[in-house]
């Protein structure tokens, strides 16, 4: 959780995100330059900036932030503006969730899914994929080309109307 200020200083951190930066107190927090030292890109940031000045919140801002140490976090970001009574923005207040741990799977699931595709899809033999109801949700290049199918005449589409 922070709140900030307009012109890129932390206002109030609590210890999670003291803890995420990887840094030891919140004073040292407190001393950072929002667009310098904690956001990896200026360009989100002003985009950030810009989305709250134009819509008064954001939801989900994904954004690369960095640590102490220089490594990089993906996180998530939440946040609002408040407003004095003459309608002037005051302070940014809002939390981060820190999906690095997901963006990390995702990456590695990826490069497994592109891997498998890359084995199955230059083998010469015809592989398909029917669940138990016969719905097939899978068939690699081999099937089209030996079958003279397109992929939305296989896929999601039954065994049984397809094969005799």
């Amino acid at each position: 959780m922070f709140f900030a200020s307009p012109e890129g200083h932390f206002i109030e951190v609590n210890d999670a995100l003291v803890r995420m930066l990887s840094y030891q107190t919140r004073e040292e927090v407190l001393k950072l330059d929002l667009q310098d030292q904690v956001y990896v890109s200026a360009e989100q940031r002003d985009e950030i900036t810009r989305q709250l000045h134009n819509k008064g919140a954001i939801r989900n801002f994904e954004v690369t932030l960095s640590r102490r140490d220089g490594t990089m976090i993906h996180a998530l970001e939440n946040a609002f503006v408040v407003k004095d009574g003459q309608g002037k923005i005051m302070q940014y207040r809002g939390v981060f969730l820190d999906i690095t741990e997901v963006k990390n799977f995702q990456a590695q699931l990826q490069r497994e899914r592109d891997f498998t595709s890359k084995i199955l899809n230059n083998t010469q033999t015809m592989i398909m994929v029917a669940d138990t109801a016969g719905l097939i949700s899978y068939a690699n290049q081999r099937v089209y080309e030996g079958g003279g199918f397109e992929q939305n005449e296989l896929v999601g589409h039954r065994l049984d109307r397809i094969i005799s």
